[in-house]
Protein backbone atom coordinates (compact mmCIF):
# COMPACT_ATOMS: atom_id res chain seq x y z
CA UNK A 1 0.00 0.00 0.00
CA UNK A 2 1.39 3.41 -0.93
CA UNK A 3 0.16 6.68 -2.44
CA UNK A 4 -1.43 4.97 -5.44
CA UNK A 5 -4.77 6.43 -4.38
CA UNK A 6 -3.64 9.94 -5.39
CA UNK A 7 -4.99 10.98 -8.79
CA UNK A 8 -3.09 13.93 -10.26
CA UNK A 9 -6.17 15.12 -12.14
CA UNK A 10 -7.87 15.76 -8.80
CA UNK A 11 -5.05 17.98 -7.54
CA UNK A 12 -5.89 21.67 -7.25
CA UNK A 13 -3.42 24.54 -6.95
CA UNK A 14 -3.75 28.08 -5.69
CA UNK A 15 -1.29 30.95 -5.39
CA UNK A 16 -0.86 32.88 -2.12
CA UNK A 17 1.75 35.64 -1.96
CA UNK A 18 3.69 34.10 -4.81
CA UNK A 19 3.72 30.62 -3.24
CA UNK A 20 1.89 27.71 -4.89
CA UNK A 21 -0.15 25.42 -2.68
CA UNK A 22 -1.32 22.01 -3.92
CA UNK A 23 -4.09 19.90 -2.40
CA UNK A 24 -5.69 16.58 -3.29
CA UNK A 25 -8.86 15.03 -1.80
CA UNK A 26 -7.11 11.70 -1.27
CA UNK A 27 -4.70 13.05 1.35
CA UNK A 28 -5.27 15.11 4.48
CA UNK A 29 -2.28 17.39 3.88
CA UNK A 30 -1.32 20.12 1.43
CA UNK A 31 2.13 20.99 0.07
CA UNK A 32 3.60 24.24 -1.17
CA UNK A 33 6.36 25.31 -3.54
CA UNK A 34 8.70 26.02 -0.61
CA UNK A 35 8.91 22.35 0.23
CA UNK A 36 6.55 22.47 3.19
CA UNK A 37 3.72 20.13 4.22
CA UNK A 38 0.65 21.47 6.01
CA UNK A 39 -2.27 19.96 7.86
CA UNK A 40 -5.80 20.88 6.79
CA UNK A 41 -6.00 23.48 9.56
CA UNK A 42 -3.02 25.31 8.06
CA UNK A 43 -0.48 24.23 10.67
CA UNK A 44 2.84 22.72 9.64
CA UNK A 45 2.67 18.93 9.55
CA UNK A 46 4.90 17.10 11.99
CA UNK A 47 8.16 15.90 10.45
CA UNK A 48 9.64 12.58 11.49
CA UNK A 49 13.35 11.94 11.73
CA UNK A 50 13.19 10.11 8.41
CA UNK A 51 11.75 13.25 6.73
CA UNK A 52 8.26 11.82 6.37
CA UNK A 53 5.05 13.43 7.55
CA UNK A 54 2.01 11.78 9.20
CA UNK A 55 -1.29 12.09 7.36
CA UNK A 56 -4.53 10.35 6.54
CA UNK A 57 -4.99 8.74 3.13
CA UNK A 58 -8.26 7.70 1.50
CA UNK A 59 -8.41 4.26 -0.08
CA UNK A 60 -11.88 3.96 -1.53
CA UNK A 61 -14.33 4.20 1.37
CA UNK A 62 -11.61 3.71 3.97
CA UNK A 63 -9.30 6.30 5.53
CA UNK A 64 -6.04 5.14 7.08
CA UNK A 65 -3.05 6.73 8.73
CA UNK A 66 0.06 6.94 6.59
CA UNK A 67 3.42 8.67 6.33
CA UNK A 68 5.14 10.06 3.24
CA UNK A 69 7.92 12.47 2.34
CA UNK A 70 7.44 15.81 0.61
CA UNK A 71 9.06 14.50 -2.58
CA UNK A 72 6.74 11.49 -2.69
CA UNK A 73 3.72 13.75 -2.27
CA UNK A 74 4.98 16.22 -4.90
CA UNK A 75 5.64 13.41 -7.37
CA UNK A 76 2.12 12.01 -7.00
CA UNK A 77 0.12 15.22 -6.59
CA UNK A 78 1.92 17.52 -9.03
CA UNK A 79 3.75 15.28 -11.50
CA UNK A 80 1.48 12.26 -11.35
CA UNK A 81 4.41 9.83 -11.28
CA UNK A 82 5.62 7.08 -8.99
CA UNK A 83 9.25 7.54 -8.04
CA UNK A 84 10.04 3.83 -7.58
CA UNK A 85 13.87 3.68 -7.64
CA UNK A 86 14.16 7.41 -8.37
CA UNK A 87 13.91 10.70 -6.51
CA UNK A 88 13.38 14.38 -7.35
CA UNK A 89 16.01 17.08 -7.62
CA UNK A 90 15.55 20.81 -8.06
CA UNK A 91 17.11 22.23 -11.22
CA UNK A 92 17.42 25.66 -9.62
CA UNK A 93 17.14 25.72 -5.83
CA UNK A 94 16.45 29.44 -5.83
CA UNK A 95 13.19 28.96 -7.74
CA UNK A 96 11.54 26.46 -5.40
CA UNK A 97 9.37 23.47 -6.21
CA UNK A 98 7.42 23.51 -9.45
CA UNK A 99 6.78 21.01 -12.22
CA UNK A 100 9.14 22.93 -14.53
CA UNK A 101 11.94 23.11 -11.97
CA UNK A 102 12.35 19.45 -10.99
CA UNK A 103 13.95 16.47 -12.61
CA UNK A 104 13.61 12.81 -11.80
CA UNK A 105 16.97 11.18 -11.04
CA UNK A 106 18.15 7.78 -9.91
CA UNK A 107 18.86 7.37 -6.21
CA UNK A 108 21.97 5.22 -6.66
CA UNK A 109 25.42 6.69 -6.11
CA UNK A 110 27.98 7.57 -3.46
CA UNK A 111 25.97 10.45 -2.06
CA UNK A 112 23.01 8.17 -1.58
CA UNK A 113 25.14 5.69 0.37
CA UNK A 114 26.09 8.45 2.77
CA UNK A 115 22.44 9.34 3.24
CA UNK A 116 21.68 5.70 3.91
CA UNK A 117 24.11 5.57 6.81
CA UNK A 118 22.67 8.70 8.40
CA UNK A 119 19.03 7.71 8.03
CA UNK A 120 19.69 4.15 9.08
CA UNK A 121 21.33 5.22 12.33
CA UNK A 122 18.54 7.64 13.13
CA UNK A 123 15.84 5.06 12.53
CA UNK A 124 17.52 2.39 14.63
CA UNK A 125 17.91 4.86 17.47
CA UNK A 126 14.29 5.84 17.08
CA UNK A 127 13.11 2.23 17.19
CA UNK A 128 15.26 1.51 20.24
CA UNK A 129 13.83 4.57 21.94
CA UNK A 130 10.30 3.38 21.29
CA UNK A 131 11.03 -0.05 22.73
CA UNK A 132 13.05 1.15 25.73
CA UNK A 133 10.60 3.87 26.72
CA UNK A 134 7.45 2.11 25.64
CA UNK A 135 6.17 1.61 29.18
CA UNK A 136 6.84 5.24 30.10
CA UNK A 137 5.00 6.46 27.02
CA UNK A 138 2.08 4.16 27.66
CA UNK A 139 1.73 5.43 31.21
CA UNK A 140 0.74 8.82 29.83
CA UNK A 141 -2.43 7.28 28.34
CA UNK A 142 -2.23 9.67 25.39
CA UNK A 143 -4.39 7.33 23.34
CA UNK A 144 -7.46 6.08 25.15
CA UNK A 145 -9.21 3.32 23.22
CA UNK A 146 -12.31 3.08 25.39
CA UNK A 147 -15.22 5.15 26.60
CA UNK A 148 -16.42 5.08 30.18
CA UNK A 149 -20.03 4.70 31.15
CA UNK A 150 -20.36 5.68 34.78
CA UNK A 151 -22.07 3.09 36.90
CA UNK A 152 -25.48 4.33 37.97
CA UNK A 153 -26.15 4.72 41.67
CA UNK A 154 -29.57 3.81 43.04
CA UNK A 155 -31.14 3.53 46.46
CA UNK A 156 -33.46 0.71 47.57
CA UNK A 157 -36.02 1.02 50.36
CA UNK A 158 -37.34 -1.74 52.62
CA UNK A 159 -40.29 -2.47 50.33
CA UNK A 160 -37.94 -3.08 47.36
CA UNK A 161 -38.65 0.22 45.58
CA UNK A 162 -35.67 1.70 43.68
CA UNK A 163 -34.93 5.44 43.46
CA UNK A 164 -32.37 7.45 41.49
CA UNK A 165 -31.53 9.74 44.43
CA UNK A 166 -31.00 9.15 48.11
CA UNK A 167 -33.29 12.06 48.98
CA UNK A 168 -36.27 10.48 47.21
CA UNK A 169 -35.50 7.10 48.74
CA UNK A 170 -35.42 8.54 52.27
CA UNK A 171 -38.70 10.35 51.70
CA UNK A 172 -40.34 7.12 50.55
CA UNK A 173 -38.74 5.07 53.31
CA UNK A 174 -40.24 7.45 55.86
CA UNK A 175 -43.71 6.58 54.51
CA UNK A 176 -42.83 2.87 54.51
CA UNK A 177 -41.68 3.02 58.13
CA UNK A 178 -44.91 4.70 59.22
CA UNK A 179 -46.97 2.18 57.25
CA UNK A 180 -45.06 -0.74 58.74
CA UNK A 181 -45.56 0.68 62.22
CA UNK A 182 -49.31 0.80 61.74
CA UNK A 183 -49.33 -2.67 60.15
CA UNK A 184 -47.38 -4.09 63.09
CA UNK A 185 -50.16 -3.04 65.45
CA UNK A 186 -52.59 -5.18 63.44
CA UNK A 187 -50.21 -8.12 63.52
CA UNK A 188 -49.70 -7.75 67.25
CA UNK A 189 -53.44 -8.26 67.68
CA UNK A 190 -53.40 -11.28 65.33
CA UNK A 191 -55.15 -9.40 62.55
CA UNK A 192 -53.15 -11.23 59.86
CA UNK A 193 -51.00 -9.97 56.98
CA UNK A 194 -53.88 -9.28 54.61
CA UNK A 195 -55.45 -6.76 56.95
CA UNK A 196 -52.05 -5.44 58.03
CA UNK A 197 -51.14 -4.70 54.38
CA UNK A 198 -54.38 -2.74 53.88
CA UNK A 199 -53.49 -0.60 56.92
CA UNK A 200 -50.00 -0.20 55.43
CA UNK A 201 -51.52 1.16 52.21
CA UNK A 202 -53.02 4.05 54.17
CA UNK A 203 -49.49 5.48 54.41
CA UNK A 204 -47.86 4.08 51.28
CA UNK A 205 -49.46 4.47 47.87
CA UNK A 206 -48.04 2.86 44.72
CA UNK A 207 -48.93 4.43 41.38
CA UNK A 208 -47.90 1.29 39.58
CA UNK A 209 -47.34 -2.32 40.58
CA UNK A 210 -46.12 -2.73 44.13
CA UNK A 211 -42.35 -3.50 44.26
CA UNK A 212 -42.66 -6.60 46.44
CA UNK A 213 -44.39 -9.97 46.23
CA UNK A 214 -44.94 -10.91 49.85
CA UNK A 215 -45.86 -8.25 52.39
CA UNK A 216 -44.23 -10.37 55.09
CA UNK A 217 -40.86 -9.71 53.41
CA UNK A 218 -41.40 -5.97 53.77
CA UNK A 219 -42.24 -6.36 57.45
CA UNK A 220 -39.12 -8.44 58.12
CA UNK A 221 -36.78 -6.09 56.25
CA UNK A 222 -35.28 -3.55 58.65
CA UNK A 223 -32.30 -2.42 56.54
CA UNK A 224 -33.63 1.06 55.86
CA UNK A 225 -32.32 2.72 52.67
CA UNK A 226 -29.59 0.69 50.96
CA UNK A 227 -27.25 2.11 48.30
CA UNK A 228 -26.80 0.03 45.15
CA UNK A 229 -24.02 1.33 42.87
CA UNK A 230 -23.07 -0.49 39.69
CA UNK A 231 -19.47 -0.60 38.48
CA UNK A 232 -18.31 1.69 35.68
CA UNK A 233 -18.24 0.09 32.24
CA UNK A 234 -15.28 0.44 29.87
CA UNK A 235 -16.24 -0.06 26.22
CA UNK A 236 -13.38 -0.42 23.74
CA UNK A 237 -13.26 0.77 20.14
CA UNK A 238 -10.79 0.31 17.28
CA UNK A 239 -11.62 3.75 15.85
CA UNK A 240 -8.20 5.24 16.79
CA UNK A 241 -6.15 2.22 15.72
CA UNK A 242 -4.52 2.54 12.25
CA UNK A 243 -6.68 0.65 9.77
CA UNK A 244 -3.65 -0.83 8.08
CA UNK A 245 -2.52 -2.33 11.38
CA UNK A 246 -5.88 -4.04 11.75
CA UNK A 247 -5.65 -5.52 8.25
CA UNK A 248 -2.05 -6.70 8.60
CA UNK A 249 -2.16 -8.38 12.02
CA UNK A 250 -3.72 -11.56 13.38
CA UNK A 251 -4.99 -9.76 16.47
CA UNK A 252 -8.72 -10.15 16.94
CA UNK A 253 -9.73 -6.53 16.47
CA UNK A 254 -13.29 -7.63 15.76
CA UNK A 255 -13.53 -8.94 19.30
CA UNK A 256 -11.80 -5.84 20.64
CA UNK A 257 -14.29 -3.47 19.02
CA UNK A 258 -17.20 -2.96 21.45
CA UNK A 259 -15.51 -5.16 24.07
CA UNK A 260 -16.82 -4.20 27.52
CA UNK A 261 -15.28 -4.80 30.93
CA UNK A 262 -16.19 -3.54 34.37
CA UNK A 263 -12.74 -3.27 35.91
CA UNK A 264 -10.67 -0.08 35.58
CA UNK A 265 -7.36 -1.83 36.23
CA UNK A 266 -8.08 -4.42 33.54
CA UNK A 267 -9.20 -1.73 31.08
CA UNK A 268 -6.02 0.27 31.72
CA UNK A 269 -3.84 -2.79 31.19
CA UNK A 270 -5.58 -3.65 27.91
CA UNK A 271 -5.37 -0.02 26.75
CA UNK A 272 -1.61 -0.01 27.44
CA UNK A 273 -1.14 -3.18 25.41
CA UNK A 274 -3.00 -1.67 22.46
CA UNK A 275 -0.87 1.47 22.61
CA UNK A 276 2.25 -0.69 22.73
CA UNK A 277 1.25 -2.48 19.53
CA UNK A 278 0.40 0.80 17.79
CA UNK A 279 3.70 2.44 18.78
CA UNK A 280 5.81 -0.45 17.56
CA UNK A 281 3.78 -0.66 14.35
CA UNK A 282 4.20 3.04 13.60
CA UNK A 283 7.95 2.74 14.12
CA UNK A 284 7.96 -0.28 11.83
CA UNK A 285 6.15 1.72 9.12
CA UNK A 286 8.65 4.57 9.41
CA UNK A 287 11.66 2.27 9.15
CA UNK A 288 10.10 0.23 6.35
CA UNK A 289 9.44 3.32 4.23
CA UNK A 290 13.05 4.40 4.76
CA UNK A 291 14.28 1.05 3.53
CA UNK A 292 11.99 1.19 0.50
CA UNK A 293 13.15 4.70 -0.38
CA UNK A 294 16.81 3.83 0.06
CA UNK A 295 16.82 0.70 -2.10
CA UNK A 296 14.83 2.19 -4.99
Amino acid sequence: MSLDCINKSETTVKMIDGVKIWSNPSVSVTIDSLGRVFNKDGSLAKKHTNKTHPMRVKFGSKTIRWTASYTSLFARMVLGVKLANKTLRLKDKSKGWDSDNVEVVKTHGESQKKDFVVVKNIDIDNLKRVVEHDSATIENHKNIHYTVTKGLSSWVTEDGAVFPTEELAKWHQNRVSKGKGNAQVVLDYNGGYVLAEQIYFQEVVYNKKKPYVNFSDVMSNNNGVVSDTKDDEYKFTTRNIPSDLIYRTTLSFERLNNFVCGDKEYATKLNNKINSVVLVYKSFVDVSEDIVNLIK
